[in-house]
């Protein structure tokens, strides 16, 4: 996956603010953590509006893998389901309910498991 590259992201804070302020575009953000000293960011969101045809919660996970370009930071966004990383804060696993499909029920216990 390719980094991208938003404009005015000069320090990775600019970056974390930028990518908390376009998740709330979408979401309601209800919690954010960093791992891997600051490589990463996790939030964990829910839909602004909820699906009433889904049972149970609509809580996800969404990771941001930040690194730093020769001019700016930028950013590649994994959702639960494919992620390669499993150093997601507890806290932030907590959060999430139990339904899920198998791929993201999958990455939830390899990240418990660590």
């Amino acid at each position: 996956m390719a980094l991208q590259f938003p404009v005015g992201t000069n320090t990775r804070k600019d970056l974390k603010d930028w990518l908390l302020e376009d998740a709330a575009k979408t979401h309601i953000v209800l919690d954010s953590k960093s791992s891997d000293f600051g490589k990463r960011l996790w939030v964990a969101v829910k839909p602004t509006r909820m699906n009433p045809r889904i049972s149970g919660c609509q809580i996800s996970i969404l990771c941001f893998h930040m690194e730093k370009g020769e001019e700016s930071w930028g950013y590649t966004e994994y959702g639960e389901a494919g992620n390669p990383y499993v150093d997601c804060p507890d806290s932030i696993i907590d959060m999430v309910g139990e339904n899920a499909t198998p791929g993201v029920t999958k990455w939830r216990d390899k990240v418990r498991s660590r």
